[in-house]
């Protein structure tokens, strides 16, 4: 199931090479993808990591990335 993308990023975009085993290409896959914050990434659900993981070369790390986007918010 497709996330909630965006076209541009709603201000700066987040660092998202903070979260576990995300690098620098796969942030950049991600933003392609309309992925740029770690509040989009924290309302993920397994189906939209599932999307993510087949639009893109890289490890996504599902049960990590969620608790750490929440943690990077606050």
């Amino acid at each position: 199931v497709e996330p909630k993308r965006l076209d541009a990023p709603d201000g700066d975009k987040d660092a998202l090479t903070k979260l576990s085993g995300l690098g620098p290409k796969f942030e950049e896959q991600a933003n392609e993808l309309g992925i740029f914050h770690y509040a989009q990434i924290a309302e993920f659900s397994l189906e939209n990591f599932r999307w993510l993981d087949d639009n893109t070369r890289g490890k996504v790390e599902p049960a990590v990335w969620v608790d750490e986007a929440k943690a990077l918010i606050q």
